[in-house]
């Protein structure tokens, strides 16, 4: 039987170069078997991302972004 729990949302806060390192590791497991979803990065810099190959984007400020139960 398969467990059906909602997985957990993970922001990276901070997209510099640990914050990307972070990324990358975290892309290689496979998403079927952890209990989180990568959601993206919350950054004071909204175009810390520019010319950088991410499959996320910056989601906000790291002082006003609205984080949610969960």
């Amino acid at each position: 039987m398969e467990n059906h729990k909602r997985k957990k949302k993970l922001y990276i806060i901070g997209a510099g170069g640990f914050g990307r390192q972070l990324e990358s590791y975290l892309d290689q497991h496979p998403k079927e078997k952890v209990d989180w979803e990568l959601m993206g990065y919350i950054d004071d810099n909204p175009n810390a991302l520019e010319n950088v190959g991410s499959d996320y984007q910056i989601l906000g400020n790291v002082h006003t972004y609205d984080f949610q139960e969960g």
